[in-house]
C-alpha cells in the first residue's frame, strides 16, 4: 500500500476509529534539531501519557517539504516563508536570534560590536543546505558581508563545534540558552537588529478532518505552548 493510499484510508476510517489509548497510528515529522530539542522531549511525554502505542517518527526537514507533506508526512515544523494556498499552519512559538561564542573566546567578553562581529570567522546553521539567510541579508542592506567559514546542517552540532573553536554563531536564542552552560557558551545580543520568527507547524489540507491528525496537532502545541518567554531585552544604546 502506498503512503498515499494508506493515509486516505486513515482519512476516511479516522472519525470512527480513532481512540488515542489504544491507536498504533505512527506520526511523521519534518524538522530540525533545533525544534526536536526544543519540544521534543514534552512531545514524546504527551503521546506516551494519552497515547502509549503510538509514534513519533521525527524526519530531517528538506529543501521543499511541500512534495512530502502531499505524500503523507504529518507535520512539518519550522520557519517557511513560502507555502501553498491551502496549506494550514498553526503558530507555535516565536524566537528570536542571538550571537553565541566560547565562554572563554579571546575578544568576546559578554558583548558584540559591529566591527567585532565582522572581523570574526562565522559558523552557519544551514538545514536545508542554503547559504546566506536572514542575518546576511540585513547586513547586505548595509552593504556589508561576514566570513563564513564553517556551514552545519545540524544545530546542536554547530554549538559543540562553538565550544572548540573561536568562531561566532548567530542561531535560536531559546536553544542557545538552554544549552549554553552545557556546551560552556556565552549568548550575547547581535550587534544589528535581527527581527524575531515564528516556528509553525504545516499540515495538507486534506488532513482536515482526520481526528487522529488534528488530536496529534494539539499535542504539538501543547507541549510548545511549555516553552518560557524569553528574557526581555533593553534597548539597544545609540551609536
Amino acid at each position: 500500500m502506498t503512503a498515499l493510499a494508506r493515509d486516505a484510508r486513515q482519512v476516511l476510517s479516522a472519525p470512527d476509529t480513532f481512540r488515542p489509548a489504544t491507536s498504533e497510528r505512527e506520526f511523521r515529522v519534518h524538522a530540525t534539531d533545533h525544534v526536536v530539542s526544543l519540544i521534543g522531549a514534552a512531545l514524546c511525554k504527551r503521546v506516551s501519557d494519552e497515547a502509549p502505542h503510538a509514534g513519533v517518527r521525527f524526519l530531517p526537514i528538506l529543501p521543499d517539504d511541500v512534495p512530502a507533506l502531499s505524500d503523507g508526512v504529518d507535520l512539518a515544523i519550522g520557519v517557511f516563508p513560502r507555502l501553498p494556498a491551502d496549506f494550514r499552519t498553526q503558530v507555535l512559538f516565536e524566537d528570536r536570534f542571538a550571537c553565541v561564542a566560547r565562554a572563554h573566546h579571546p575578544s568576546v567578553r559578554g558583548r558584540l560590536t559591529l566591527d567585532h562581529y565582522l572581523q570574526l570567522q562565522h559558523v552557519l546553521i544551514a538545514p536545508r543546505g542554503r547559504p546566506g539567510g536572514v542575518v546576511d541579508d540585513a547586513l547586505a542592506e548595509r552593504g556589508l558581508t561576514r566570513h563564513v567559514t564553517r556551514y552545519l546542517p545540524y544545530y546542536l552540532a554547530a554549538l559543540e563545534l562553538i565550544a572548540k573553536a573561536d568562531c561566532v554563531l548567530t542561531m535560536s536564542e531559546r536553544l542557545a540558552r538552554q544549552h549554553a552552560a552545557r556546551f560552556g557558551l556565552q549568548v550575547v545580543r547581535p550587534p544589528l537588529e535581527l527581527p524575531s520568527y515564528k516556528i509553525v507547524q504545516v499540515w495538507h489540507p486534506r488532513l482536515g478532518r482526520d481526528r487522529a491528525h488534528a488530536w496529534f496537532r494539539q499535542v504539538v502545541a501543547a507541549a510548545a505552548s511549555g516553552l518560557s518567554a524569553p528574557p526581555p531585552r533593553h534597548r539597544r544604546a545609540a551609536g
